[in-house]
């Protein structure tokens, strides 16, 4: 397996996986089909608290890739152990 960091926008991003992190105001709004994604989590109970994960129900962007939501807790509270957190549930995912 390899991870790496990018800067384009999640729906163009090539890869078999993408991974993203949501605070827990669920705020999917940088992602295309936000609002879809915001039902599913809700479907789930997924609230964006630190280390909780869920898969989007369907395969995501252009190339169609596996979507993995990190929660990230709150956004005060965002930092690097934040997201040392984030990158081990992601990976347990």
């Amino acid at each position: 397996m390899r991870w790496s960091f990018s800067t384009l926008t999640p729906a163009d991003v090539k890869a078999d996986a993408l991974v993203v992190g949501v605070f827990d105001d669920l705020s999917f709004d940088p992602l295309a089909g936000a609002k879809t994604l915001q039902a599913q989590a809700r479907q789930v109970k997924f609230k964006g608290g630190a280390g909780e994960t869920f898969f989007a129900f369907e395969p995501y962007g252009k190339p169609k890739k596996h979507l993995l939501l990190v929660g990230m807790g709150k956004k005060d509270d965002a930092g690097p152990d934040a997201f040392r957190a984030a990158a081990a549930a992601a990976a347990r995912a």
